[in-house]
């Protein structure tokens, strides 16, 4: 009796596994696991533009996503946080390129831009928005779009 089983993200790798049960006892090891749910997944640095509709806030950020024969698994946010499959389904890059929306709506376009290990050689990171406000005063909000401005300033 063979029993299909899918790894889960990092821990998702989409890698489907088939357990075999001989004669009613189920013989898998951790380690198996761990190795089927890493063959083929690549960390790569990723320019990331993120529009919600419903506030109207665009976002821009370079960072690291995880990725698995073109399909996207992770993101993986420069706050710390995560996004994975369950939260966006499983966009495929055609190109280096993917654009989806997830379950609230937020589109996204993601371009790859290399492997990650020099994700940040070249990208100038955040800096303070350009812009100014009603007051007259500098923005305080920071910003990685190549036209120094911030969402609320570049329209």
């Amino acid at each position: 009796m063979a029993v299909e089983f899918l790894c889960c993200s990092a821990r998702k790798c989409k890698r489907l596994l088939t357990i075999l049960i001989t004669s009613g006892i189920l013989v898998i090891t951790c380690l198996s696991i761990l190795v089927a749910c890493s063959t083929g997944q690549v960390t790569y640095c990723a320019d990331i533009e993120r529009y919600n509709p419903r506030t109207q806030k665009e976002s821009s950020y370079r960072t690291t996503v995880l990725v698995h024969d073109d399909i996207l698994l992770e993101i993986h946010w420069p706050n710390g946080g995560r996004s994975e499959e369950d939260d966006f389904g499983s966009p495929k890059f055609k190109d280096n390129k993917t654009s989806f929306s997830n379950k609230k709506n937020v589109q996204y376009k993601i371009a790859l831009v290399k492997r990650e290990s020099d994700c940040y050689e070249d990208f100038s990171g955040l800096k303070q928005c350009s812009g100014k406000t009603k007051e007259g005063l500098h923005c305080k909000n920071m910003t990685g779009h190549e036209s120094e401005r911030c969402h609320a300033h570049r329209k």
